[in-house]
């Protein structure tokens, strides 16, 4: 499934591992990070599929793994956090030009900032 807006920022290395941008809408949510230094939250999530044609490198593998970041931050609301942590995840542009995150499912969040990118794109064998 492809996304229809993307305010992710260098979102080049996704665009050629998948041929198109990924959508994020269902993500197992690993890691939320929150960072005095920005202020900044940092989030570690998995991909729900896995590209058609990977990178040869990650070809014994089948899940995709995202580490991004927002910065700096204006408010962070979070509400739960599962233990399986599956969530829709959902990046938006706010009347005040503040982008926002929402992650509702298993960890309900509400993550807003005035950048978000990405860090890290790592694949690895997810045998659960």
């Amino acid at each position: 499934m492809h996304s229809d807006k993307f305010f992710l920022q260098n979102c080049e290395g996704l665009r050629r591992i998948y041929g198109y941008l990924p959508t994020f809408s269902e993500v197992n949510l690993h890691k939320l990070q929150l960072d005095w230094n920005g202020p900044t939250a940092s989030l570690t999530l998995d991909l729900q599929e896995f590209p058609d044609n990977p990178p040869l490198k990650w070809s014994k593998f089948n899940t995709i793994q995202v580490e991004l970041s927002i910065s700096p931050l204006t408010s962070v609301q979070l509400s739960k956090f599962g233990t399986g942590n599956k969530c829709s995840f959902a990046i938006s542009s706010s009347d005040n030009q503040d982008l926002e995150i929402v992650l509702h499912g298993e960890t309900e969040a509400r993550l807003r900032g005035k950048s978000a990118w990405i860090c890290k794109i790592s694949a690895y064998l997810n045998n659960g």
